[in-house]
């Protein structure tokens, strides 16, 4: 199954200025065609250099990144706890991105009685008013005897036991991000937000450690982006482990 990525901060910026460069190029045609300019040339070229700075603006600013994917993504109406309803939705999306190889609903579930808060879903409204599932994330705390596998290369998220998992995060060892996905800019940034947030859950285990593996580009991107390191040495790609504490 083909996985799907949410598209980032530098493919956005990547789009708007070709589409700059793009136009600002269409209006230079006249000029080499016919040998001549005119009003019309002047405003489509700078109109072109402007979607340019626009996407260079992108690029670097992270409160212009914010404003741009507010207004490609609209209609998201909460981020919190998953409810039973939703955990169909959460999987299938789980597919989309991530292929075959994921969480079963029933491993889902399993997790969630032992730690309720742990998947956590943005939800939005569609063309019917109906609420749909438009990106989660899934953090949870863990106990020694899980840390140890990830250690010996014997963690499966997939195959994760119950007994493996903590009811609350001062009770764990350590917590995992079992994984982020979201559908559209503004989705994905608040969900990474949220992720910031749940930094005071990692604070609250014995070792303020959070674990998680890099299942995709944009994934191994992100963990290296806030601060994470590689669990194992010389192990630092993609399907590999990292590691992050916090204060």
């Amino acid at each position: 199954m083909r996985r799907r990525q949410a598209i980032s901060q530098n493919k956005l910026a990547d789009y708007i200025s070709w589409s700059g460069f793009a136009v600002g190029c269409a209006s230079l045609v006249p000029v080499f065609t016919q040998n001549q300019t005119s009003v019309a040339f002047y405003a489509i070229f700078a109109v072109g250099v402007l979607i340019v700075l626009l996407g260079l603006a992108i690029r670097i600013s992270e409160l212009v990144y914010g404003v741009m994917a507010s207004i490609f993504d609209a209609g998201l109406t909460r981020i919190g706890r998953c409810l039973d309803h939703h955990i169909g939705e959460v999987h299938e999306m789980a597919k989309r991105y991530f292929g075959d190889e994921i969480t079963d609903v029933a491993k889902i579930k399993e997790i969630q009685s032992k730690f309720r808060d742990g998947l956590q879903v943005a939800i939005k409204k569609d063309d019917k008013g109906r609420d749909i599932v438009a990106g989660y994330f899934f953090l949870f705390p863990i106990n020694k005897r899980c840390v140890d596998k990830i250690y010996s290369f014997e963690f499966e998220v997939a195959k994760i036991d119950k007994a493996d998992i903590a009811t609350r995060p001062q009770y764990g060892h350590a917590m995992y991000i079992g994984a982020i996905a979201a559908d559209g800019l503004f989705v994905r940034r608040e969900l990474l937000g949220a992720i910031k947030v749940a930094d005071s859950l990692v604070a609250k285990t014995k070792t303020k450690t959070v674990y998680a593996r890099a299942a995709t580009k944009r994934g191994l991107d992100l963990l290296i982006k806030n601060g994470f390191t590689a669990v194992h040495p010389r192990a630092e790609g993609i399907d590999c482990f990292f590691m992050k504490t916090v204060q």
